[in-house]
Order: structure tokens, then C-alpha cells, then sequence
């Protein structure tokens, strides 16, 4: 499918329940069918422009969850080299929705995640930061992986990409697991849960 008739037909359905429907089509034969990906990529071109997030913010978050819909190899590295290449002042929502969609690869994000940390721009950064954090919390970080978090956590003084709340609640959450595996609470008592934290 051509770059226009693929915009057209993820647009089509609008906000209505239909689009995630449409995008698992599209996601789908984008595994197939190397036009369609390439269609994807060409798409995807024009959000590194951070002008574009003014007006067609809705569009880019359509695309970004039909690539990542697509879940395989290449479109993790389509996204993680959109990620890679964000400059230092890029905008808040694209930052965030990396953030947030790139864990849906799984364990196999953690090492593209702390290299995106290690980041000279601001927004790479936050991606991996908040990539990282994500991962955690849903139970895919352990071990020297937590430990690296956990170190990275203790030193983080904001940004301007509002990392802070998911990096307080890894925080809150790694706090609540040293407590437990010392025996200190009841997880099942939130009372004790929060006067404690």
C-alpha cells in the first residue's frame, strides 16, 4: 500500500472504536508485505519535524501505535531510530508516547533503553528514562537491571519532559518491594502500606 492510501485509510475511521481495528489490519500486513512497511517508514518521516506535533498530533499518535502494532524487528528499529534522533527541544506529547509504547517490545527494550539514557539530547534521554521506568513496572526489570534503574532513579532531578511521575512511582514501587522482602509489612494492608512509604 502507497504512503497516501495508507494515511487515508488509518485516518478514515477518525476517533471512533473502529481505528484500533483498522491499525491491527494495517499492522498486520505490514508484517507481510514490505511495501506497506516501507509506506510506514516513509509516513513516519515527517513527526521529526517538531512542527508537525502543533497540527497533526493525532495523526502521529495513530502511526506510532500501527508501527509498534507491528511488532517485529524492523519496527522496533524504526521507532528506536526516530527516538535515537530527537532533538534537544523536541515536544512534550511525541516524548512521552515513546516512552510509553516502546516497552510493549519487552525485555529485549532494556538495553536500547539505557542506551537511549546515555542520550546527549534531553528528549533521547527521557525516552529511555521513562522507557526504563515503564519496563519496570511491568515487572521486566530485575536484577543488575534494577539495580542500574534504582541508581539512575536516585540521582534524577526532573526534566522537562515530566519524567518525574513515573520515575517517583518506580521509586514508590521499589521502596514497597525492599520493605516486603523484608518482611516489614502486610502487602495486603494499605494502611500500613502508606504510613510506611
Amino acid at each position: 500500500m502507497k504512503p497516501q492510501e495508507l494515511k487515508e485509510k488509518l485516518e478514515e475511521p477518525g476517533q471512533s472504536f473502529r481505528l484500533g481495528s483498522v491499525i491491527q489490519e494495517v499492522a498486520i500486513q505490514a508484517r507481510t508485505d514490505g511495501q506497506t512497511m516501507d509506506s510506514l517508514e516513509s509516513l513516519l518521516e515527517p513527526c521529526k519535524d517538531p512542527d508537525f506535533w502543533k497540527s497533526e498530533g493525532r495523526w502521529g499518535s495513530t502511526l506510532f501505535h500501527t508501527i509498534v502494532r507491528v511488532g517485529n524487528s524492523r519496527s522496533m528499529m524504526l521507532l528506536l531510530g526516530f527516538a535515537r534522533s530527537l532533538p534537544e527541544d523536541f515536544p512534550y506529547g511525541p516524548v512521552d508516547l515513546l516512552g510509553n509504547i516502546l516497552p510493549l517490545y519487552g525485555h529485549i527494550m532494556i538495553g536500547p533503553a539505557k542506551d537511549l539514557v546515555r542520550s546527549r539530547s534531553a528528549a533521547s534521554e527521557a525516552v529511555g528514562l521513562q522507557a526504563l521506568c515503564q519496563l519496570y513496572l511491568d515487572g521486566v526489570v530485575h536484577g543488575d537491571n534494577a539495580q542500574y534503574l534504582k541508581e539512575l532513579i536516585q540521582g534524577f532531578d526532573g526534566d522537562s519532559y515530566l519524567s518525574q511521575n513515573i520515575v517517583e512511582l518506580v521509586h514508590t514501587s521499589m521502596q514497597r518491594a525492599s520493605l516486603e522482602e523484608e518482611g516489614a509489612i502486610d502487602p495486603d494492608d494499605v494502611l500500613v502500606e502508606i504510613g510506611e512509604i
